[in-house]
């Protein structure tokens, strides 16, 4: 009884691993690289900078992928100090958000765009300011909750898209950024039922 029982779970879990090699037409597993534009939002004497980030990601099923982003964003702040005009230098900003993707059904199985969203830590460098009277002032560094809107599309490996990061402002200093980016995935590609391969 008992190896009947046993023969008859090794048969029901091939039968549920044959159906999702079938089912699936993209691999589960990827790792996302990209790079990008970024730029303080509202903030009109903000310089823009560049934006890295690595996002290894999950798909439970072909529409849906989880991930986590770790992201680093360089960018310089315009603002003032009590009142006076300044301009402001930052370190790289760094971010680790827990990820979601929704993926609409695309023109082919190539082309597939997406939505997305994702929470978590936002860590802001140290802050030096530098008033109309040659002052300076450091605003210390500091780790807020962060919370990301996203949108875009993929093409094979290619992926690009545009994304709004919403953090607290910390010392009147707003944080909110905008990067546009363009990357490569490793993994998840496209997979042919019929030959086996991935694309």
């Amino acid at each position: 009884m008992k190896k009947l029982l046993t023969l008859s779970l090794i048969l029901l879990c091939s039968k549920f691993a044959v159906a999702q090699y079938y089912d699936r037409d993209y691999k589960a597993f990827k790792i996302d690289f990209s790079a990008g534009y970024s730029m303080i939002a509202k903030d009109s004497g903000a310089k823009a900078g560049a934006v890295f980030a690595i996002e290894p990601k999950f798909s439970p099923t072909d529409a849906y992928a989880i991930g986590v982003r770790i992201e680093a964003a360089m960018m310089a702040h315009g603002v003032g100090i009590d009142g006076l005009n300044g301009s402001a230098v930052t370190q790289a900003n760094t971010s680790v958000l827990l990820t979601g993707d929704y993926y609409f059904n695309g023109l082919n199985s190539m082309i597939r765009p997406f939505i997305g969203t994702g929470f978590g830590i936002f860590s802001e460098a140290t802050v030096t300011l530098k008033d109309s009277y040659g002052y300076m002032k450091d605003v210390p560094a500091s780790n807020k909750f962060a919370f990301m809107l996203r949108g875009g599309f993929e093409v094979g490996h290619f992926r690009t898209g545009v994304e709004y990061n919403m953090t607290n402002s910390i010392n009147n200093i707003n944080s909110n950024y905008l990067s546009i980016k363009i990357g490569w995935a490793i993994g998840g590609g496209f997979f042919d039922k019929i030959t086996g391969k991935t694309y």
